[in-house]
């Protein structure tokens, strides 16, 4: 949403005085604000779609009030006739956006319901390093609920990237049938994670996702939104807290921390951070250590 409101900022204009203003359009009207941003249930469609409309309607207004103010407190029709225009022009922005935001979410959400399956064998290899922090039920302590696969997906495909994902899906499925074809058609989920071709290519993709951690606040707070703003829905049993419920730093902390374990000893001693650079570069080398400072400590 964030990149909705960025489509629309406005520019600083600096434009004197017309002599035809609307009173409608005062400076005092578009002044106000409201007094508490509306909470919406993002776990839904409606919701979703609520929070979204809300977020352009609102850079609308802000635009609106942003202009007011540098044009002495109104706007005139041309004024009003420009601004249309330049909405207008960045109509194609806006619906790329939100193209992006509901097929990113629906392939999210996609690959959390067929996680248990073999459509998305490469999900299973990093979701299984912190599995057991999930809870099935309702959250307690730091536990987290599965509802924040689909926010967890929709984060590493826009880490990786979809082409670089898609690809290490493939590969896994690749990976998948000739241990199934070997064992006679049967197959396990552990078979899969002992598979040491696969355990590199988990590795050389968490090595990716973490670097992006080097700058910890700023990518927590990214991650928590994502995640937070695209739960799966709640049990239809759930209390009005369970529904309510929301990944906080803690649990997050701890779900890096588990994602991530096996990265935290490549980079732990000086001999090891000499073999890491040797791979993956002396750059990515320093962002992975300092990742894994703030996630795991010293």
């Amino acid at each position: 949403m964030a990149k909705l409101t960025a489509i629309l900022k406005p520019p600083i204009t600096g434009r004197g005085m017309s002599p035809r203003r609307i009173a409608a359009t005062s400076k005092a009207a578009l002044a106000s604000r409201p007094a508490a941003k509306t909470q919406f249930d993002l776990s839904t469609p409606a919701g979703q779609g609520h929070a979204l409309a809300e977020t352009v309607v609102m850079a609308f207004i802000d635009r609106l009030r942003h202009e007011a103010e540098a044009l002495g407190g109104a706007l005139t029709l041309a004024d009003l006739e420009r601004l249309a225009a330049d909405f207008h022009n960045k109509s194609a922005a806006l619906r790329q956006a939100f193209e992006l935001t509901f097929e990113a979410y629906g392939r999210a959400r996609e690959r959390a319901k067929f996680a248990q399956n073999r459509n998305y064998p490469f999900d299973r290899l990093l979701v299984q390093r912190f599995e057991h922090l999930l809870a099935r039920g309702p959250a307690s302590g730091n536990l987290s609920p599965r509802r924040v696969l689909p926010g967890f997906f929709m984060a590493v495909e826009m880490m990786l990237g979809r082409q670089v994902l898609d690809a290490y899906q493939e590969h896994c499925r690749i990976i998948v049938e000739r241990i199934s074809k070997a064992q006679g058609g049967k197959f396990a989920w552990p078979d899969l994670y002992a598979e040491p071709e696969a355990a590199t290519l988990a590795f050389d993709a968490l090595v990716a996702m973490a670097a992006y951690f080097a700058d910890y606040d700023k990518r927590a707070r990214w991650f928590l939104t994502i995640v937070n703003g695209h739960l799966g829905p709640a049990p239809a049993n759930a209390s009005p807290e369970e529904a309510a419920w929301q990944l906080g730093e803690a649990a997050f902390r701890d779900l890096l921390g588990a994602l991530f374990a096996e990265i935290k000893d490549s980079v732990a001693t000086a001999d090891a951070r000499t073999l890491f650079a040797r791979k993956y570069g002396i750059d990515k080398c320093r962002a992975v250590a300092e990742a894994m400072t703030r996630i795991h400590g010293r």
